[in-house]
């Protein structure tokens, strides 16, 4: 570890850049369904049932930016 801190010591600031991603997930649950009376309808959803937001931050420097897709 001590090596791989020296190496990056000699990179200039401004030309690290630091980077994070991060996804939300939106389920939809079922409407409908059949159990007996009382019970909670406990059935897979199948197929895709959910949307999912990605959101990629950087930073260069004094730089930033973020995408959304």
């Amino acid at each position: 570890m001590k090596e791989y801190l020296k190496k990056g010591a000699d990179i200039p600031k401004e030309r690290i850049a630091y980077v994070d991603e991060t996804g939300i997930d939106s389920y939809l649950y079922r409407e409908y369904g059949y159990a007996p009376r009382g019970e909670a309808v406990r059935e897979k959803i199948l197929r895709r049932k959910f949307q999912r937001t990605n959101i990629v931050a950087a930073k260069l420097g004094t730089h930033r930016c973020s995408i959304m897709a």
